[in-house]
């Protein structure tokens, strides 16, 4: 879990180890051969069928649409799986119809269906209710247990599962532009 001011650099950080920020110099080696996703806060949809949406960047033929609906179930949106074919709505497009939370949620049934070994989130639950938040981090947990989750958190509050466990073993805090690596529980005791 990663923490710190607006503008201390969280978002920076975590684009340059998932190979997406352009500026600066340096090399970030992660493990070879394993799928990587990065989930921003806003989620900018693009005008193509709901399942090509879940399954992007891969083709939309690559999963059966029993298997995305199954992923949008777990994810919360089961409502949607009739409307997997469609591009939209009544002329408008899913970004449109769609809101925050809901996007969110396709996030995490886009984390469900591609498995990715290494997830960076980038307050990507913050539109989430907290009971949502849990839901979010707990299927993630369930449905890719070997995944090496790296999260921008818009919450400071450690979150847990329904039996206590933490999502996250560790905390980086950015300070004054320093990083700061601690495990959660001593990072807990300067928080209260």
């Amino acid at each position: 879990m990663v923490v710190g001011d607006s503008g201390s650099g969280k978002t920076s950080l975590i684009k340059a180890i998932s190979g997406l920020w352009a500026h600066g110099r340096g090399t970030v080696t992660t493990p070879r051969h394993v799928r990587t996703l990065y989930a921003a806060q806003d989620v900018k949809l693009q005008v193509v069928s709901l399942k090509e949406l879940f399954c992007l960047p891969d083709s939309s033929g690559d999963y059966p649409d029993t298997r995305v609906a199954l992923a949008l179930h777990e994810a919360g949106l089961g409502e949607f799986i009739d409307e997997l074919p469609k591009d939209g709505r009544n002329g408008q497009s899913w970004d449109l119809l769609l809101s925050g939370g809901q996007k969110q949620k396709l996030v995490l049934a886009k984390i469900l269906l591609l498995q990715p070994g290494l997830l960076f989130l980038d307050e990507t639950t913050s539109a989430l209710d907290i009971q949502a938040v849990h839901v979010f981090h707990q299927a993630i947990l369930d449905h890719c247990p070997e995944a090496t989750v790296i999260a921008v958190m818009h919450d400071v509050s450690p979150i847990r599962s329904a039996s206590g466990v933490d999502f996250f073993d560790s905390v980086l805090m950015i300070e004054r532009g320093v990083a700061t690596k601690m495990p959660i529980a001593a990072w807990r005791q300067t928080t209260t």
